[in-house]
């Protein structure tokens, strides 16, 4: 019978610190190639993005922002098991107040721009093939002292 911390089996996830969700995260990178890329690259790629801007944000924009980006990011990293983090940092509006910020230079208006398009033309061609990019069926849950209980 499964315990309630099985995450291969319900995907629940358990509070956790957040150096220990990152650090599942970074794990991951270890895959097979197409889940490394997926479950472990762009995971961490997000999460370092959120982290960013939120420290950004305590700069560049008001506190009440400031204190829902670091809400937003502490709540899906302090989790055993990361997943959708790219996904859970579109919650994070203030990231596009900051976008437009450095869009007003050319360069990074560019930058920003392609790298939209080429994100959107990956997860739409991984769509369209039939694949989704994140094939729950396959993901394992790292093993850690709670999932053995």
């Amino acid at each position: 019978m499964p315990s309630r911390h099985s995450c291969s089996s319900s995907f629940s996830k358990s509070l956790s610190s957040p150096i220990t969700g990152i650090d599942n995260a970074l794990g991951s990178l270890s895959r097979a190639p197409a889940e490394a890329e997926m479950i472990g690259m762009q995971e961490v790629l997000f999460i370092a993005l959120g982290l960013v801007c939120t420290i950004v944000s305590w700069i560049k924009l008001r506190p009440a922002y400031s204190v829902w980006m670091t809400g937003n990011w502490l709540m899906f990293v302090s989790v055993s098991f990361v997943l959708s983090v790219p996904r859970y940092t579109l919650t994070m509006f203030p990231i596009f107040i900051l976008f437009a910020m450095l869009a007003a230079r050319r360069v990074w208006f560019a930058v920003i721009t392609i790298w939209s398009i080429l994100y959107l033309s990956f997860f739409t061609s991984i769509f369209a093939w039939g694949r989704w990019a994140f094939d729950l069926s396959k993901v394992q849950c790292p093993r850690s002292k709670a999932n053995l209980t």
